[in-house]
């Protein structure tokens, strides 16, 4: 049976690139069944996300609504990973969908009738009150991890002799946090570490620091084995708390977190109750730097031990979330009394 797949997602210079990442893996997942979905994107800004296993098309959906929803017509299953529709457009979609799923983070909207998708470690406690007419797929075996992630763990290792230090603050960095970080590095005791700092869109950026200071690599855009290869080889890593900590998590990589949204704050807090994360650190704090520089001596410095804490990231994300997403999604759509108010 052929079935229609449409993701809604949005991206940016302001919004990030969190919620296109995910939604890649979960369209290699369905692509994997032998189902290519049609991905369209809100974009604000100069944004180009580049993978070579997917494809998407830029529209402005959220503003023209009768469009896309003129588009999701022939639509058999269509998930929506936004953080700006609004509830009107979740219930236009919930009514034409035999299927809709719902990508969500924060729980701050009342879903309608579909499949609600949290994959936080602390979506439990979000949706701890169900709505007996949707389902639910939460906590973090259901975290979309792109394939490229599990074919860098099986080729690349890291370890202390590799001294290279990723900086990664998300696909726009919009704390800023990169470049302070970075002359922090260079100016202290790690100056002979190779530092690697991942920036999509700071091209400036990149112009500007590529001179400055020595052992710096500056990942502009890279393509996404070129950044899974580079995470997977790295010592340690300064990372933001969002997507970039889960595909951390599973590689397994000794992480200082900085919490840079609100909607990173439970996340973080929950890696650090499991152990994965050290301390809670916040980009607003004014103490932010010296933190970071006293937590990354430490990891040096007693770096098999670090390295052993880092095990459980596994436990958090085993790399088969997508798979599960999907896998359900069609057991759904293939319930002909589309019934999906039972849990799986």
């Amino acid at each position: 049976m052929e079935i229609s797949v449409v993701i809604l997602t949005e991206a940016g210079n302001k919004r990030g690139l969190g919620h296109l990442v995910r939604c890649s893996s979960i369209y290699e997942a369905f692509c994997e069944k032998g189902i290519k979905p049609e991905v369209y994107v809100d974009v604000e800004g100069a944004i180009d996300y580049r993978y070579s296993n997917f494809s998407y098309k830029k529209i402005n959906w959220l503003e023209n609504k009768s469009k896309i929803l003129g588009i999701l017509e022939k639509a058999d299953v269509v998930i929506i990973d936004s953080y700006l529709a609004d509830q009107s457009f979740y219930e236009k979609v919930s009514r034409k969908a035999a299927v809709p799923v719902f990508i969500d983070d924060t729980a701050k909207i009342d879903y309608p009738k579909g499949i609600v998708v949290n994959s936080s470690l602390y979506a439990s406690k979000l949706f701890s009150k169900k709505k007996e007419n949707n389902e639910y797929l939460l906590g973090c075996k259901y975290i979309p991890l792109r394939a490229i992630f599990k074919e860098s763990r099986d080729r690349v290792k890291n370890s202390i002799e590799n001294n290279q230090i990723l900086i990664m603050f998300g696909g726009t960095d919009i704390a800023g946090l990169s470049e302070r970080i970075l002359k922090l590095l260079c100016e202290s005791d790690f100056e002979d570490a190779k530092k690697v700092v991942v920036s999509a869109t700071r091209l400036d950026f990149a112009n500007n620091i590529a001179g400055s200071f020595r052992n710096v690599e500056i990942l502009c855009n890279p393509e996404p084995q070129t950044l899974a290869d580079k995470m997977a080889s790295s010592s340690v890593a300064i990372s933001a708390a969002g997507m970039t900590l889960y595909e951390l998590a599973y590689l397994q990589i000794p992480t200082i977190a900085v919490c840079v949204a609100d909607n990173q704050k439970r996340g973080l807090l929950e890696f650090v109750k499991i152990g994965f994360v050290e301390e809670f650190l916040s980009c607003d704090d004014a103490d932010l730097l010296e933190k970071i520089k006293c937590r990354l001596s430490f990891m040096i410095a007693n770096y098999d031990k670090v390295k052993e804490q880092a095990q459980v990231g596994r436990q958090i994300v085993d790399g088969r979330g997508s798979e599960r997403i999907v896998r359900r999604i069609m057991e759904v759509y293939n319930e002909k009394s589309i019934n999906i108010g039972r849990q799986p």
